[in-house]
């Protein structure tokens, strides 16, 4: 009875794997936001950390959103929005910081736009004027990170204009180095400016916000903004490779029947070892 019990829970993990091929542990994912909810104020955080954001006009004004199709089902619409972001306040929740920002981290996301002029960012968690903190953003239609601890890095990376979806994933390494993937595509090599950022954590718990530089209420994104997440861990390229092929929410959890749930950390642990 027990050989027949261990072989059809062997044929099922094997199963699974086969379907996918990957799994990332939820435990690693420090905040997710599917953007599907197509309608409203709330933006929420699938994680299960509970860091849900909301709506706002300008950075103070609580206010409905714009939903678009997105990459997956619904996203986020700053383009007909306006000038609107998405924050979720950090004040309370210093864990966050400490996470991404002292630590190994990944922030991936997906975008879409036609704007080549400007700059609006897609993921501020501070770094403004080389305030304490960092960003991702779409600058004249490229993707940029910046950094900073006092002191600025800029990394810039190719162009995403073309009005088509585009997976952007930053493996961040602060005191070593910074790899940012285009489509699963390193174009521009180990940003190692890096090296002398041991932290890029944000000071004061500044606001973690999607479309806009919060503390200066300016850098408004025109784009659209689809399935965006931080993991607490430096990925490889074949995991950003892997999260690139489906929602996140697809890789935390299989259901291959419709009923029978299974957590992909119980299977397969992140390929990655840099945390």
């Amino acid at each position: 009875m027990k050989a027949i019990v261990a072989f059809c829970i062997v044929s099922l993990v094997a199963s699974v794997l086969a379907t996918s091929g990957y799994a990332i542990d939820k435990a690693s994912v420090l905040v997710y936001y599917a953007c599907d909810e197509g309608s409203g104020q709330e933006v929420k955080d699938s994680s299960g950390n509970n860091r849900h954001a909301e709506w706002r006009k300008g950075v103070a004004t609580r206010d409905a959103g714009k939903w678009t199709a997105g990459k997956f089902d619904k996203a986020l619409d700053f383009e007909a929005a306006g000038n609107y972001c998405c924050a979720y306040e950090t004040a309370k929740d210093k864990d966050l910081d400490k996470a991404a920002g002292s630590k190994p981290f990944t922030v991936s996301y997906w975008v879409q736009t036609t704007s080549k002029a400007g700059k609006g960012r897609t993921v501020d968690k501070g770094s403004h004027g080389c305030n304490l903190g960092w960003h991702s953003a779409v600058n004249a239609g490229k993707i940029i990170f910046e950094a900073s601890d006092g002191g600025c890095i800029h990394h810039w990376d190719s162009e995403v204009s073309d009005g088509e979806w585009h997976h952007v994933a930053h493996s961040i390494i602060p005191g070593k180095t910074v790899r940012t993937y285009i489509d699963g595509v390193q174009n521009h090599g180990d940003f190692d400016a890096m090296a002398n950022k041991k932290s890029i954590a944000s000071a004061d718990g500044r606001p973690l916000a999607l479309g806009v530089s919060f503390e200066f209420n300016t850098e408004f994104l025109n784009a659209q903004l689809d399935d965006i997440a931080i993991f607490n861990y430096a990925m490889s390229k074949d995991e950003v490779n892997e999260v690139g092929k489906a929602p996140v929410s697809e890789i935390l959890s299989v259901e291959p029947t419709g009923k029978l749930a299974t957590t992909w950390g119980t299977i397969k642990a992140p390929l990655s070892t840099e945390r």
